[in-house]
């Protein structure tokens, strides 16, 4: 038993403290056990929980193949890789023509016919104003009066001939269904104007050999027949091109 006042442990029986001299009194009655409270029940606050928001993943197109062999394969012996693409020194057909070969047809819209309307504006100004004869117009035009007439009919129809081929040039380039007709026009009427020339410079210069002069249109006459016919069978053939 232990002392109430000091705590010593006193042997049983003992009435007083060996420690502190205290009486000891009869061990007190344990206090009776209380009931245990009922316990409340804990209220749990719901936990809030977040939905969480999932981003949406983002897939990255993926670029077209070509067909290129990839890393680490080789491609067969024998092949080349494509890439969809005319590879260089290819051509590339226009859709327009068709298939046909153009290489003549870009000569005249691209260099040809846009030459001979700046030949033919040049020129024909020149015979308008007499600059052929290099300072002796007034001299020349006095012995053959009748040359200045020539001159200014001849300078007219070359400048005329100018305007044409600049017109006959869009007109093929816009692939327009009368295109290849004006070629025809233009030469059967450069032509024309060539052989005109010839006949009036021949009536105004009786007694003159104008030799030189009925030699150089006759070739110029001799080309024009053969480009007549050239671009006929040409312009014949693609037809078919020429629809808008």
């Amino acid at each position: 038993m232990f002392c109430q006042n000091c705590g010593a442990n006193v042997p049983e029986g003992t009435k007083f403290c060996i420690s502190c001299g205290a009486p000891m009194n009869a061990a007190a009655p344990a206090a009776p056990e209380q009931p245990a409270q009922p316990q409340q029940p804990q209220y749990q606050q719901p936990q809030y929980q977040q939905p969480q928001y999932q981003q949406p993943q983002y897939q990255q197109p993926q670029q077209p193949q070509y067909g290129q062999p990839q890393y680490g394969q080789q491609p067969q012996y024998g092949q080349q890789p494509q890439y969809g693409q005319p590879q260089y020194g290819q051509y590339q057909a226009d859709p327009r023509y068709k298939g046909w070969p153009m290489k003549w047809y870009k000569f005249l819209v691209y260099f040809a016919l846009w030459a001979s309307a700046l030949w033919d504006l040049i020129f024909g100004i020149r015979t308008l104003t007499g600059g052929q004869y290099e300072g002796l117009k007034s001299l020349v035009y006095a012995y053959f009066p009748g040359l200045k007439a020539a001159d200014i009919i001849y300078g007219i129809a070359l400048i005329a001939l100018a305007a044409l081929a600049v017109l006959t040039a869009l007109k093929l380039l816009k692939l327009k269904a009368d295109g290849p007709k004006f070629v025809t026009i233009l030469y059967i009427a450069s032509a024309a104007a060539g052989l005109l020339y010839i006949i009036i410079a021949a009536i105004s210069l009786k007694g003159v050999s104008i030799a030189d002069i009925i030699a150089s249109e006759i070739i110029s006459l001799i080309i024009s027949v053969v480009m007549i016919i050239v671009n006929n069978i040409y312009f014949k053939k693609r037809a078919a091109v020429f629809v808008y």
